[in-house]
């Protein structure tokens, strides 16, 4: 339960790299109420991370909640 807790306080803190490097190289995130699946630390700490206003305003390429590519 350590761990749950330690993803727990990151994702509410909003900080996805402390998310992140709690997840193994091979790992999946499955998000039930999209349904969703995300592979791998990196894509993980994308997905979990709010967005922001620059993100939105800036016209780059982001990643949407529900883990495809968002303009």
């Amino acid at each position: 339960m350590a761990l749950a807790g330690e993803l727990n306080d990151a994702l509410t803190r909003n900080d996805a790299k402390a998310a992140e490097k709690l997840f193994s190289y091979d790992a999946a995130f499955e998000d039930v109420m999209l349904p969703t699946t995300v592979q791998g630390p990196p894509a993980i700490g994308r997905y979990v991370q709010p967005p922001s206003n620059s993100t939105r305003t800036a016209g780059s390429r982001a990643l949407s909640r529900s883990g495809t590519a968002a303009c």
